[in-house]
């Protein structure tokens, strides 16, 4: 009896262990922000790894086989990111409807015009990062294809991301702007968030 138990103790300690990683994906009610958070920062270190093993996979190769690589790797991270953000989308509508349904402050219409707007505001920004994808792609092949030095090149790559800061902060700042609005007009509180949270990266 004493070594059956020993044995579904085990069981039972060794599914936590290994479906720990499931739970954690969801995260509690109260946690949500935190979860997201954590994943966008798990996801984002993954993809610096990634990066760095790629970039020594190119060693060797010639550079016709370094383009062709290069266009395969930006494409399939694009659709990456593209895969994490749906999914991202989805677990915080989610957890809205969740919270929304038991708000009794907003009739049925209103939580409707609410889940409606994060909709909105997710389409918005996944037209917005494809165009990003898009631009970045064009102006590249541009430039791999121009008689530049490799100095030159570097050069032109640094100043055309540096410009682009600015686009994201303002995308995101409108969007912060909207989401207020929004919640004021429905008369919500909205919490800000910490400062180094809203630099979109």
């Amino acid at each position: 009896m004493e070594r059956k138990f020993l044995v579904l103790t085990l069981i039972a300690g060794l599914f936590f262990i290994f479906s720990s990683p499931v739970f954690a994906e969801y995260g509690s009610k109260g946690s949500f922000r935190k979860d997201k958070q954590e994943k966008e920062t798990r996801y984002k270190q993954k993809e610096k790894e990634e990066s760095r093993e790629f970039k020594k996979s190119l060693e060797g190769k010639t550079p016709e086989e370094k383009s062709a690589a290069i266009k395969s790797y930006q494409e399939k991270k694009h659709q990456d990111k593209k895969n994490f953000y749906e999914k991202a989308h989805n677990d915080h509508m989610a957890a809205i409807k969740e919270k929304l349904a038991g708000n009794n402050k907003l009739s049925e219409q209103e939580k409707e015009e609410l889940t409606g707007f994060y909709e909105e505001q997710y389409r918005e920004n996944a037209t917005w990062r494809n165009q990003q994808y898009n631009r970045n792609t064009a102006f590249l092949e541009e430039i791999a294809a121009s008689g530049m030095t490799p100095e030159e090149k570097k050069a032109a790559v640094k100043k055309h991301f540096e410009d682009q800061k600015s686009d994201k902060k303002m995308h995101w700042k409108k969007q912060r702007f909207e989401k207020e609005s929004k919640k004021k007009e429905l008369g919500l509180s909205y919490k800000e968030k910490p400062e180094d949270d809203k630099a979109k990266k």
